[in-house]
């Protein structure tokens, strides 16, 4: 009868320990698991570094520029998904910048496609075809769109550097003031059409040597060609 009795108290004590052991306890010697978000070993997740930098749903594989002279500032005007900034041109950004402007290149390329000669705009969208633009292919899918030049000089198939000047902003075609719409898209090679407006992705300028995707009403400054 005694071992019986000795051996319910042992399976007894063990189950309180079982069960102390799946709440975790109050001991201060409790030790507790790695957190999920810290990778285990002390050091940030890959998953938690993009939480927290810059711009994380943007890629950063692309050294884009801000499109104008290095060392000086323009107003985002208009940023992503709101106003006219919608469907294949839901992300982008307009610089409030005045007529005459230098507008440059935000990366090397080609030029795809290019028209210089409108002097027509106003603020309706009945003037859209009217606006004067440079669209810069890549080369490897993407390409980026400079609208409502005042004028440019640009030709199809002329290469362009990063840094060189496309055209002069203006308020051609569907702007209601002056200002420079500026986006990334997909090029004809990366599943877009002939157009000149094609799909956006999301991306970001680098200037600052992080990503950066400058809100509405900041001013940006530029480190493009000087």
């Amino acid at each position: 009868m005694d071992w019986m009795i000795r051996r319910g108290a042992r399976c007894a004590a063990l189950l309180v320990a079982l069960a102390l052991a799946s709440c975790g306890g109050d001991d201060a010697d409790d030790v507790l698991p790695a957190d999920a978000g810290s990778g285990g070993d002390g050091a940030v997740s890959d998953a938690a570094r993009d939480a927290t930098t810059p711009d994380a749903a943007a890629p950063t594989g692309h050294d884009f520029l801000l499109p104008w002279t290095g060392g000086v500032a323009f107003t985002v005007t208009q940023g992503h998904n709101t106003g006219s900034h919608v469907g294949l041109s839901s992300w982008a950004w307009d610089f409030g910048m005045a007529i005459g402007t230098p507008v440059r290149a935000a990366h090397d390329g080609t030029v795809r496609l290019a028209r210089g000669d409108s002097r027509t705009g106003g603020c309706d969208s009945a003037f859209s075809a009217d606006a004067n633009h440079v669209v810069v292919d890549r080369g490897d899918g993407l390409e980026s769109v400079y609208l409502h030049l005042d004028s440019t000089s640009m030709r199809v198939g002329q290469p362009v550097r990063r840094g060189d000047i496309v055209g002069l902003s203006g308020e051609t075609g569907w702007a209601c003031g002056a200002h420079l719409h500026f986006q990334i898209q997909r090029s004809p090679a990366g599943g877009g059409g002939q157009s000149r407006f094609n799909q956006t992705v999301p991306e970001s300028f680098h200037d600052t040597g992080q990503p950066l995707d400058p809100a509405p009403g900041t001013r940006p400054v530029s480190a493009n060609a000087r």
